[in-house]
């Protein structure tokens, strides 16, 4: 083998093995924008959802009705309005250390790709932990939610109801709900539809991420403590009620702001009908 020839061997071997690094290190060295990882797939017979995703990757997978669903969002628009995207994630599935949730990762591949024409001050991310079934792993399901908000809205309610669960929040480092009364007013009906209908009612404490594990998962369960022995108070029978604690590992907004960490801390009411009947 020619000098010449040995020369554009080496050569080539450096270009793939510089290939090679790179494309194992960017999601790390891409400063979050974007995950690497950003699969395109347009089948109708294996994804039923406009957009979908598949479980551990933030990649989109464009499925049947996209173009409509993207007309629909963005016909929503307006002066002055924010656009929400909520990404859709689930408990166990890894975001690599770019983002805080899988959710938060998708919610930007999103932004990045269809609605690259709005500003950081025209978009909000979020990101909603769902629960998972036997076919989550192995098939797809809806990528993210969508809603045109104000900017007041940005910071959520002291109670705010999403579908399947309803979300009491707090201030920081405290076991005490943020006092108003609708939030009082709010339990009290809730306990007397529970204590009426016998069914069962689970309560998740959450927190932002200041502070270790063990101090959030401890604060999560105090919190989840605090609103069973409110809905007690109002008639609600202890046997009814299970409290449990994820502290700071299901984000529903970026910790990186102030308004992110106190929608974070929250507790989520979820009823389980029919199951103590």
């Amino acid at each position: 083998m020619s000098k010449t020839s040995k020369r554009l061997l080496i050569l080539a071997l450096w270009a793939i093995y510089v290939l090679l690094v790179f494309w194992f290190l960017y999601p790390k060295i891409s400063g979050g924008d974007t995950p690497a990882i950003d699969p395109t797939e347009t089948n109708a017979n294996i994804n039923s959802f406009p957009m979908a995703s598949s479980w551990d990757t933030a990649g989109i997978f464009e499925g049947p009705g996209l173009q409509a669903e993207l007309k629909r969002i963005r016909s929503g628009g307006g002066e002055n309005r924010i656009l929400e995207i909520t990404g859709l994630y689930y408990e166990g599935e890894d975001p690599d250390g770019i983002f805080e949730s899988m959710g938060l990762a998708r919610a930007a591949v999103l932004k990045n790709r269809y609605f690259k024409n709005l500003d950081a001050k025209q978009v909000k991310l979020l990101s909603l932990p769902l629960e998972a079934d036997s076919t989550t792993r192995s098939g797809y399901f809806s990528a993210a939610r969508f809603a045109w908000i104000q900017p007041e809205e940005t910071v959520k309610e002291n109670v705010e109801e999403l579908e399947g669960r309803i979300l009491i929040r707090f201030p920081f480092n405290s076991t005490e709900k943020v006092y108003n009364p609708i939030v009082d007013n709010y339990l009290k009906q809730l306990a007397d539809t529970v204590a009426q209908s016998k069914e069962l009612i689970q309560l998740t404490g959450h927190t932002d991420n200041v502070g270790s594990n063990e101090f959030n998962l401890d604060l999560g369960q105090q919190r989840a403590d605090a609103i069973k022995s409110i809905l007690v108070r109002f008639g609600v029978s202890e046997t009814q009620i299970t409290t449990i604690s994820k502290g700071k590992n299901l984000p529903v907004d970026s910790n990186q702001s102030e308004e992110g960490r106190q929608n974070n801390r929250r507790v989520e009411v979820v009823r389980l009908r029919g199951q103590n009947n």
